[in-house]
């Protein structure tokens, strides 16, 4: 089955306090800044991933240089997305992940925030 790339979704916010986390924001080509955002919960078929390691990677370097431009991306947005973690919520009508699991997450872009939402098909389990 081809997969193209998603961007969780992330609502910005411009104050400090529970329930919000930090993220990584790509203003323009060029231009990156700290913000905060809410952290997400996970819908129905979501698991959320507390985020431990995030790469960087060539295709995140080409879209910050504005020499790449994939399908996906409309500013603002956020890179990255070779990232693992751990579970830390599941949501409803997912089944075989567990909270705890250690993950690495594939397909999924923007996960230079403290927690993402996907879908079980972007997490590998790794025991």
């Amino acid at each position: 089955m081809v997969r193209k790339m998603s961007v969780p979704a992330m609502e910005l916010v411009d104050y400090d306090g529970p329930g919000t986390q930090m993220c990584v924001v790509m203003d323009e080509i060029g231009k990156i800044s700290m913000k905060r955002a809410l952290i997400p919960e996970p819908k129905e078929g979501e698991v959320r991933v507390k985020v431990k390691w995030v790469g960087i990677c060539g295709a995140d370097v080409e879209v910050f240089r504005g020499a790449r431009s994939p399908e996906f991306i409309s500013y603002p947005t956020r890179l990255g997305h070779e990232v693992a973690g751990v579970i830390d919520k599941v949501g409803p009508g997912v089944i075989g992940l567990k909270e705890g699991d250690h993950v690495a997450l594939r397909y999924v872009w923007g996960a230079f925030a403290e927690y993402v939402c996907c879908g079980p098909f972007s997490v590998n389990v790794f025991a």
